[in-house]
């Protein structure tokens, strides 16, 4: 899931539509309305999914880094994923 979500829309080259779309709704000022929906849309997309539990975003100003921590129910079962993106 985090390798999903840590592509970039248009970096692979065999679907430049695949990918989170980050210049869209994460670079720049004032994008905090805009990089949860966008990450909920892409984690919504995955294949086998059921439900997306709690999802939050943390932002950390001083290394200009986000950290996402996610609990979803897929066709396997619940887990959890966490990480930098």
């Amino acid at each position: 899931m985090l390798t999903r979500l840590r592509l970039w829309q248009g970096e692979y080259f065999v679907d430049i539509l695949e990918g989170t779309p980050y210049e869209q709704a994460a670079l720049g000022t004032n994008k905090q309305n805009t990089i949860l929906p966008a990450m909920r849309e892409r984690i919504n997309d995955t294949q086998g999914l059921d439900s997306i539990v709690s999802l939050e975003l943390i932002e950390d100003r001083d290394t200009r880094s986000r950290t996402i921590n996610a609990e979803i129910n897929t066709l396997y079962g619940e887990t959890e994923i966490t990480g930098v993106l």
